[in-house]
């Protein structure tokens, strides 16, 4: 089971533990960490993470393509997972909003996330 994060720290259960996650919430929430941590920040896990957040050196033709890449190494290590599509779209901050379809177990689920 994992523990649920929200901006960066674990959310108490009311009962002096924290609040766990099981099946596919437990994998999303698993998923979005590996997308959004910076592969090769934590240097006793460097394969962990993604690029995702160089996407904004990509000339933007081709940035779809290069994030379905990005997103598709971040979770090979998630066993039963498969990466379905990738959706891009500018924000005004210069950021991108990040939607990931992906197949686990027969359901079908989204991620979102900003990056660059």
């Amino acid at each position: 089971m994992e523990l649920l994060i929200r901006d960066g720290d674990y959310v108490p259960d009311g009962s002096g533990g924290f609040l766990r996650l099981e099946g596919a919430q437990e994998l999303l929430e698993r998923v979005l960490f590996r997308l959004v941590a910076r592969r090769g920040g934590m240097p006793f896990l460097p394969e962990l993470g993604s690029l995702l957040h160089t996407l904004g050196r990509e000339k933007p033709s081709e940035r779809r393509g290069v994030a379905m890449q990005y997103v598709t190494q971040a979770l090979a290590q998630e066993p039963g997972l498969r990466v379905e599509q990738v959706e891009l779209t500018d924000r005004k901050d210069g950021r991108l909003d990040l939607k990931v379809f992906l197949e686990w177990q027969g359901e079908h689920l989204t991620v979102n996330a900003a990056v660059g």
